[in-house]
């Protein structure tokens, strides 16, 4: 005879996990995309539908189980074969561009021609001598005109 003994409190808290579990998917999704190509950075196969609630992923699979998440003020979105890539977010960043802009002088703060002047000359009282004292970040706004004078004055090019 084999005696088995269960962890009654161990058991129940998994039956209550997925019990939350089936009551999540059972809520209606607030968006769902069917009838396309879905391809999520986890998943190494294409999907055909997925599910969203509050913002969050909550199904992704067959039309058919995830056309079981629709309710009546879920908005359906049909991709006609077209392809989705949910939850990607493309920063734009010119990654050799931003790390050479970490090595200049920041000018974005400045509110005047003048703070801007003062930056530079700070920075340039720093530097040994020789080296260039670069800026980045200078954007015509708020009134801040680039004095075309200043051109015949430095040496320096408007870009």
């Amino acid at each position: 005879m084999i005696v088995v003994a269960f962890d009654t409190k161990l058991i129940s808290f998994a039956i209550g996990l997925c019990g939350m579990a089936l009551a999540a998917l059972a809520q209606p999704a607030d968006l769902v995309l069917h009838h396309g190509k879905i391809i999520t950075e986890s998943s190494a196969t294409q999907a055909q539908a997925m599910a969203a609630r509050g913002g969050k992923i909550v199904a992704i699979g067959s039309n058919k189980t995830v056309d079981a998440l629709i309710g009546p003020a879920t908005r359906v979105l049909d991709l006609h074969g077209r392809l989705a890539v949910p939850g990607f977010i493309e920063g734009h960043g010119h990654f050799t561009e931003l790390g050479a802009a970490r090595t200049m002088l920041d000018l974005r703060s400045a509110k005047s021609w003048d703070e801007i002047v003062a930056m530079v000359g700070a920075a340039a009282q720093k530097a040994k001598p020789g080296t260039w004292v670069l800026g980045t970040g200078f954007i015509k706004r708020n009134g801040i005109a680039f004095p075309s004078q200043m051109c015949a004055d430095f040496r320096c090019t408007i870009a």
